[in-house]
């Protein structure tokens, strides 16, 4: 079957990264992708909104895993039986300029 793609919505429901939520339909949705092309809809972890994205979910027994990265944030989304949704953001490091660094930037 060509074209279209298949949504995985979770439904705009407010994510605490790293912890586990659940949400109805996820695990049904992932499970079933008819072999076409993913998309992740409503994710909101905290107070930052994500648009919608494309992600590939691998599974292994009976767990999906995807990880994407946006705007500099790696995201990875876990979907297992019961409608069990673990989303973890990890923002990208900022490296400070050492003490040496600016004692030589004062010179």
């Amino acid at each position: 079957m060509k074209g279209g793609y298949k949504i995985i919505d979770l439904k705009g429901v407010s994510l605490t990264s790293g912890k586990q939520t659940t949400i109805p339909g996820a695990s049904e949705a992932v499970q079933n992708p008819y072999r076409k092309n993913t998309v992740v809809s409503g994710l909101v972890v905290g107070t930052d909104v994500y648009p919608d994205f494309n992600a590939v979910f691998t599974e292994d027994s009976g767990t999906f895993t995807a990880g994407v990265t946006i705007g500099g944030n790696t995201i990875d989304i876990v979907i297992s039986t019961g409608d069990k949704v673990t989303v973890t953001v990890t923002e990208p490091e900022t490296v400070s300029p050492s003490a040496e660094t600016r004692k030589s930037v004062k010179k």
